[in-house]
């Protein structure tokens, strides 16, 4: 699986569970593609962020189906498997990272240098079609310290392809957030 994911700041995540559970909910139902988590700084919205990837990870090295735990916020009772994905590409936004930034990690972590010449416009359609092609869980880190077309971009995500973001501020309507 290829992943630009940085090594966690912790060894073990405690708790917690049911956050992680409702996310990989929301990741694996059709429809919106973007799913965040909003709170304060050290409130451990990064760490839910590798929780995820973990478990979603897990789902890929395993020959069987994982099962998400029955949730109160569940729709209905069917069960719902842990979403897999082929890629992981790990964005952390910095103050007034634009989408170049974003689509320049989703073209190193792909192996895809021969986008990074193009112009803005060319690689954010070759990055969607990319995207449409394959299961790949964008992860953005700070998405609120980022520019606003990150956002617009990832409202949007072709395919099998979703986001998890995380931010210190209320993330946009559109977002599915905790």
């Amino acid at each position: 699986v290829q992943s630009n994911r940085p090594l966690p700041e912790y060894r073990r995540f405690i708790g917690r569970q049911h956050e992680v559970a409702t996310l990989l909910r929301w990741l694996g139902e059709p429809g919106g593609t973007t799913v965040g988590v909003e709170g304060p700084g050290g409130s451990g919205k990064t760490a839910l962020l590798h929780a995820v990837v973990d478990a979603c990870e897990a789902a890929g090295r395993s020959w069987q189906p994982i099962f998400l735990p029955a949730g109160a916020d569940q729709p209905s009772p069917e069960l719902q498997l842990v979403p897999v994905f082929d890629a992981f590409v790990w964005v952390a936004c910095a103050d007034g990272s634009g989408l170049a930034t974003l689509l320049e990690a989703v073209a190193r972590t792909l192996d895809y240098p021969g986008l990074l010449a193009r112009t803005l416009e060319d690689r954010r359609q070759a990055v969607r079609d990319l995207l449409s092609k394959r299961a790949v869980l964008l992860l953005v880190d700070d998405v609120d310290r980022g520019d606003a077309t990150v956002m617009t971009f990832l409202a949007d995500l072709p395919g099998r392809s979703r986001a998890l973001v995380a931010g210190r501020r209320r993330l946009p309507s559109e977002v599915r957030a905790l």
